[in-house]
């Protein structure tokens, strides 16, 4: 089946699954489950050849909340921010003569440089789970060798959360979870636009302590004859626990092409190792990557120290060739959760 044929019959799949779960649904419900969290992450960091910083690393606001319906179904919802002020990046607005990526201590909190991380609502029942919005993708569960903090997410290829995004994922059985979504991004042009722009699909499959990962990932926006890029990514994995050991490797493969038809391969293999005394988790993991016969490579140590009450610190050492970015680091982080 050719791909135009193809996305839009998906469309209609995922109306259909929509209208399964809506059926005979009773509007009147619980009073939801409200929960406010977050998070405070400071780092300190020294990369090679740049000046050390003490930087935030990705502090964090949401609420979340969860409910029953009358007829036993379960909703849900997620709305999480992340402010971005006192990152390196200098002052925000450009005003006062400050360009953007000027370092300024006192003026790069003018704005908070919010993003938003998750924004999405789901209904639940015993056939699965449907959720609509910006979410995590599910093809990032296939990432298992990303373990690490500051490095983390060196050379994966597609991104871990998705926007304008409709995904059902099967109930989990303790053994096997399947998990299917599209992306609809709309408001362009129909003659020139995809009705739809993407679509992830994948599982994992559990067998003692050892789970498989398969995942597939596509994105084709446009659909004029004349502009042929789209993307396409495919992964497969292992993760092995057993006590205070785990084991995963990462196997991934994306194509690029370009609005002339040109591909670009990449290629990547990911492995870790992480092993846990006491308080203390230690980590360390290699990956390369090849694309187009240009090898990248990152070594990874780490230490992960649990403070309790939420709170936690680590350092890592990350090791990158020249055609990784030649940026070896020294980091330390502090984490308060809430």
């Amino acid at each position: 089946m050719n791909q135009s044929a193809f996305l839009p019959r998906l469309s209609i799949l995922f109306l259909l699954i929509a209208l399964v779960l809506i059926s005979n649904i009773s509007f009147a419900m619980q009073t939801a489950d409200t929960h406010f969290y977050g998070r405070i992450h400071i780092r300190l960091a020294t990369i090679k050849n740049q000046d050390t910083s003490l930087n935030n690393a990705g502090h964090r606001l949401g609420i979340k909340g969860e409910g029953e319906l009358n007829n036993g179904w379960e909703f849900l919802y997620k709305l999480e921010s992340e402010l971005h002020n006192d990152d390196g990046l200098g002052k925000k607005d450009g005003a006062d003569g400050h360009n953007l990526a000027e370092p300024s201590a006192t003026s790069s909190t003018d704005l908070a440089d919010i993003v938003i991380r998750h924004a999405h609502i789901g209904l639940a029942n015993s056939y699965g789970m449907l959720t609509l919005g910006r979410q995590n993708n599910p093809f990032a569960s296939s990432y298992t060798a990303d373990v690490f903090e500051a490095n983390s997410g060196s050379f994966e290829q597609t991104s871990f959360r998705l926007g304008h995004a409709a995904i059902f994922q099967t109930p989990n059985t303790g053994k096997a979870r399947a998990y299917l979504g599209a992306i609809l991004e709309g408001g362009g042009d129909e003659d020139e636009n995809e009705q739809l722009d993407g679509y992830v699909i994948g599982g994992q499959y559990k067998v003692g302590e050892l789970v498989l990962h398969l995942g597939a990932f596509h994105a084709d926006f446009k659909s004029l004859d004349s502009d042929q890029s789209e993307f396409t990514d495919v992964s497969a994995a292992l993760a092995y626990r057993s006590g205070n050991l785990y084991l995963a490797a990462n196997g991934e493969q994306s194509i690029l092409q370009a609005a002339d038809g040109s591909k670009t391969t990449t290629d990547k293999l990911d492995l870790a190792m992480t092993y846990s005394l006491k308080t203390v988790t230690y980590g360390i993991g290699y990956a390369i990557q090849d694309s187009e016969d240009v090898k990248s490579d990152r070594i990874l140590f780490g230490a992960y120290l649990d403070l309790s009450s939420n709170n936690d610190c680590y350092i890592e050492l990350g090791l990158l060739n020249k055609a990784a970015g030649d940026n070896d680091n020294l980091v330390a982080g502090y984490r308060i959760t809430f």
